[in-house]
């Protein structure tokens, strides 16, 4: 597929030659009638639970037809995403970006063990030959599910983002448009330019993995909806390049979400929530929209994962993966001790807590699930190195 490119006021516009599209749901947010707003959103959800009518589907479909892939199938196989198995990714996926001599080996001699095949198939010689390998493949096939996706797509450096998940949906299968975020740190292996978008690899994959990801779906960009996402999308990918794939968002997801990098953050932003529910339904709006600027403002400081190639062990990248620490690893992390619950340093305690309460942005904010609490815990103690705790934690 061919495009037409354009640059204007900072925004790259990247258009399939024959394309058609009709507007951009960010073009029309000063039409907040209850009229429009229903009316798309009835036609989404139309076109997602219609196969023949989703062409994100359609498009997935076609293109592991005409790449040697399996027949692409959009049913969402995997556990939803929990603390308990995505905790044990985001501590590996923490671990493996210290790049340590022994984490290395340990991972290659897993994929040695479990995947034989694959290493003798493209002549592995080690951790990091398989590093290259695999993101040079990732690089390869995100160029070509660029080239095979029909949707016009913006690229802007910030000023153009979806203020949700559900403004993206309206983008893709209403308006035929996708708008995407251009910049950032330069990505280890994934920075080559493309000569005829102008684009680096990196920038492509953000587009295809929210139109493959997310698009098929409508699955939305939070913690459950990015692990739907990893399993969508990496369908499309050969074994070698999915090993890659999954540590760019599977790994990074985990560890974002679901170890200490946002725990605290998100505890306040619960707190400003509930403030600001309570603020409302007294209508007294200057509180509530002080307290929402307090949840928009720790947004913003939102911590993401570093711009780091890794490659997370053999069983995490599997779609069947329940969330059990691969001996090796476990050995590696911890030594047997104690935790302090006291201080807590992992937040081992505070993320057994948030991740089971029920969020206040739900119509059932504030409930919490005290025995999945402790099963979690008592999970995340296991995954990071502990098997005892100086005092019963308060759960």
């Amino acid at each position: 597929m061919t495009f037409h490119v354009k640059e204007s006021n900072g925004v790259r516009t990247i258009t399939p030659n024959g394309h058609t599209h009709s507007g951009t749901v960010i073009g029309n947010r000063n039409n907040n009638s209850i009229e429009y707003n229903d009316a798309v959103n009835s036609i989404v959800k139309k076109v997602v639970a219609d196969k023949s009518k989703n062409i994100a589907f359609n498009s997935a479909v076609k293109y592991n037809r005409e790449h040697g892939l399996p027949e692409y199938d959009s049913t969402v196989h995997n556990t939803p995403s929990t603390l308990g198995k995505q905790g044990a990714i985001g501590r590996v996926y923490e671990e493996a970006v210290k790049a340590t001599p022994e984490y290395k080996q340990i991972v290659f001699d897993l994929y040695k063990r479990h995947y034989p095949e694959l290493i003798k198939e493209h002549g592995v010689k080690d951790y990091d030959d398989l590093l290259r390998k695999s993101y040079s493949a990732l690089a390869i096939e995100t160029r070509n599910q660029f080239k095979a996706m029909p949707v016009r797509m913006q690229f802007h450096s910030g000023d153009l983002g979806y203020s949700s998940s559900n403004e993206m949906m309206k983008d893709i299968h209403h308006h035929h448009n996708l708008t995407v975020y251009r910049g950032g740190d330069r990505h280890e292996f994934l920075h080559n330019v493309d000569p005829e978008t102008g684009l680096n690899e990196n920038e492509m994959f953000r587009a295809v993995h929210d139109y493959y990801g997310h698009g098929i779906h409508g699955n939305q960009f939070g913690a459950k909806g990015e692990e739907v996402a990893w399993e969508c999308h990496s369908k499309m990918f050969s074994p070698l390049a999915r090993l890659a794939m999954t540590s760019e968002t599977r790994g990074q997801n985990s560890y974002v979400n679901y170890t200490r990098a946002n725990s605290d953050r998100y505890v306040k932003m619960e707190h400003h929530r509930k403030l600001a529910n309570e603020a409302f339904n007294r209508g007294n709006i200057d509180e509530y929209n002080l307290h929402k600027s307090k949840v928009e403002e720790l947004g913003r400081d939102w911590k993401y994962a570093d711009q780091k190639a890794v490659l997370l062990p053999p069983s995490m990248t599997r779609i069947d993966y329940n969330g059990k620490m691969p001996k090796a690893i476990s050995n590696l992390i911890g030594n047997n001790g104690t935790y302090d619950v006291d201080k807590d340093h992992l937040r081992l305690v505070q993320l057994a807590k948030s991740h089971n309460t029920t969020s206040q942005l739900s119509g059932r904010g504030g409930i919490y699930d005290r025995v999945n609490a402790v099963n979690d815990f008592n999970a995340l103690l296991s995954h990071n190195g502990y098997n005892k705790v100086n005092k019963t934690p308060n759960l």
